[in-house]
């Protein structure tokens, strides 16, 4: 049984009564239901798949799907949550364009469900599309560098829609969306990475290999031991599928103190425990 929790954005409030204000009833209404649509999409997909807990939080351009335990999954099983929205929209456009009369409401209902799957089909971070292409990236071995990649183009996307919207506004042609998409491009690109790098560091004792695997091992280095903001950098930087170990060298001597798991450096930044094997004292 999946457990749904809901979040409305601020800003989310302040579009909605902006909507309400100012844009037609029908337009407004055709644009909340196409974005209750599109997550619907998510959320069936994701407890089809299993979810245990998923939380949303709809905000002025669309909402933040994030799921419990997801970068567990197998790549396709990510890629089918990643695209299951835009298949939601493109479905609704498709039976809007075919058996929806031809009145004002349905044609804007049906341009916002084309709009909701063409936005998302952008490889841009943390669209919809960006997802699938990283799930693809992660059975290549390549997701971390592939999203680090694809959120510096949403950040580069969004200057340049803000810079597109100055533009306008200096010839006399303003478009609020540029300036409203822009920012929270950059928005949620910024909380879906920093929402994983949560996920990854609470997840560290889950990424112990099952008795008799084999897995690949990187080795970092430091002198002294680490502090809070070290040890939460290499955490969130270990790539799945592999061990990462923390070799403590002596600050005098260069010597090799002791190494440090992940296990045991996620115990140590969370639990405040200093007591770790072969760190106190160097060895003879």
């Amino acid at each position: 049984m999946s457990r749904l929790n809901v979040r409305i954005h601020p800003a989310g409030w302040v579009l909605l009564a902006v909507l309400l204000l100012f844009t037609p009833t029908r337009e407004a209404l055709a644009l909340v239901g196409a974005l209750v649509w599109h997550e619907t999409g998510h959320v069936a997909a994701l407890c089809g798949l299993g979810a245990r807990r998923v939380n949303i939080e709809l905000t002025p351009f669309g909402g933040m799907i994030d799921a419990q335990d997801m970068e567990k999954w197998s790549p396709g099983k990510q890629a089918a949550a990643a695209l299951s929205g835009v298949a939601a929209s493109a479905a609704a456009s498709l039976l809007c364009l075919w058996f929806a009369p031809r009145t004002a409401f349905w044609y804007a209902f049906w341009c916002a469900h084309t709009s909701l799957a063409l936005l998302n089909c952008l490889p841009l971070w943390p669209l919809d599309g960006a997802r699938a292409l990283a799930a693809l990236a992660a059975r290549l071995g390549m997701q971390r560098a592939f999203c680090r990649v694809m959120r510096l183009a949403a950040y580069a996307f969004s200057v340049s829609m803000v810079g597109l919207g100055l533009y306008g506004a200096w010839h006399g042609h303003v478009n609020l969306s540029l300036f409203l998409l822009g920012p929270y491009l950059c928005y949620a690109a910024s909380q879906a990475t920093l929402g994983g790098q949560v996920r990854r560091l609470l997840n560290v004792h889950d990424a112990l290999p099952p008795p008799g695997a084999l897995y690949p091992v990187a080795c970092s280095a430091c002198t002294g031991d680490p502090d809070a903001a070290a040890m939460t950098r290499l955490l969130t930087r270990t790539a799945p599928g592999r061990m990462h170990v923390l070799c403590v060298l002596d600050e005098q001597t260069g010597r090799l103190r002791g190494t440090m798991t992940q296990c045991e450096l996620a115990q140590r930044l969370f639990a405040g425990d200093s007591s770790k094997p072969g760190i106190g004292t160097p060895q003879a």
